[in-house]
């Protein structure tokens, strides 16, 4: 694979199977972490899904989130793990409501100024998954 920006051949994509569950996601990581040797782990979520509360039903991939989620936690006492989120309620699987209750619970949270807001764009992707319910 190219990456078209750079012209450099992005050579290392690695994927994980979900089939043993988030124990099989740990032994995974674990091993990828291992042999490259890696110093630091960046856990990347889009959307945010990940951080909001534990009741938000609205989510529609829990699974995978809570398989990764739980391996990540068990691999801190091994490796240097960072945790962030990309595009903040973008994914439109939680409100802004949800996304709030998240971060005011988070000990540690970066987010730009301002009260989170759903736009339109995004409304209409929330609409788009509760209807697909």
């Amino acid at each position: 694979m190219i990456d078209t920006k750079t012209n450099k051949k992005i050579d290392k994509i690695f994927g994980i199977r979900m089939s043993k569950g988030s124990q099989g996601v740990k032994q995974a990581l674990d091993y990828l972490i291992s042999i490259n040797n890696y110093d630091l782990v960046f856990a990347i979520d889009v959307g945010g899904d990940f951080i909001t509360e534990d009741l938000n039903t609205g989510v529609l991939s829990p699974q995978m989130d809570g398989y990764v989620s739980w391996a990540l936690q068990q691999l801190e006492q091994k490796y240097n793990i960072l945790y962030g989120v990309f595009g903040l309620g973008t994914d439109g699987e939680s409100s802004g409501d949800w996304l709030e209750k998240a971060i005011n619970r988070a000990n540690e949270f970066i987010v730009e100024k301002g009260k989170i807001e759903v736009t339109p764009a995004v409304q209409k992707v929330m609409d788009i998954y509760r209807d697909w319910e």
